[in-house]
């Protein structure tokens, strides 16, 4: 996909996208630091500080719903990468 075609579709508004043209690497930097938090979140030995993220920043999440959150997501190929 190209540069122009991923910031369509990462940011559909026109004023967006002019501002992501303008800013790409401000914009290439989110998306790579964005990524490499997805695959470090995916990895089962970060999983405890996955879950006291979940319970430290979502209301109502305690360390259980944490862990069966966490479990569904793999579960759900929500966290696919296998380790």
């Amino acid at each position: 996909m190209s540069r122009r075609a991923l910031i369509a579709n990462v940011l559909p508004a026109r004023h967006e996208r002019s501002w992501a043209e303008t800013n790409r690497d401000v914009l290439a930097g989110f998306i790579r630091a964005y990524a490499k938090g997805v695959e470090a979140m995916c990895d089962p030995k970060n999983r405890p500080i996955v879950e006291a993220i979940l319970v430290a920043n979502a209301a109502g999440i305690t360390q259980e719903l944490a862990a069966k959150a966490y479990d569904k997501a793999r579960r759900s190929r929500l966290i696919t990468k296998r380790y």
